[in-house]
């Protein structure tokens, strides 16, 4: 299964777009390259611009997907769910009012502060 996976690297940039977090993350382009090099390239002092799916990879772990009232489907099995580790806190994105229960379970089993980024 092939996943749609957008790069557009800039001068001294690279914004992401990911479709499914869950088949970005699958180990055959995860855990071999893809992690490696955003690591490095954020090591060098480049800036890392992640959107959606994109912005939850770039935390400890990408738990976050499971956040929303739309999750992405684990249709992959993933079970490793370490992420690049850029961040020392889970960042969920597309938070809204009706997420906030969710977002409270989350945060009381997460070993990492929780900060939930509305869309405006």
């Amino acid at each position: 299964m092939r996943t749609k996976l957008n790069k557009f690297i800039l001068y001294r940039s690279l914004f992401q777009i990911i479709t499914n977090l869950y088949r970005a993350c699958k180990p055959k382009y995860h855990k071999l390259v893809f992690d490696k090099i955003i690591i490095e390239f954020v090591k060098t002092g480049k800036l890392y611009f992640g959107v959606s799916a994109g912005n939850i990879l770039a935390n400890p772990d990408i738990s976050a997907v499971n956040t929303g009232l739309e999750p992405d489907k684990n249709d992959v099995n993933l079970t490793d769910l370490t992420g690049l580790n850029l961040t020392n806190v889970i960042v969920s994105p597309h938070y809204c009012e009706k997420e906030k229960p969710i977002i409270e379970k989350f945060r009381r089993k997460s070993q990492y502060e929780v900060i939930p980024l509305t869309d405006e």
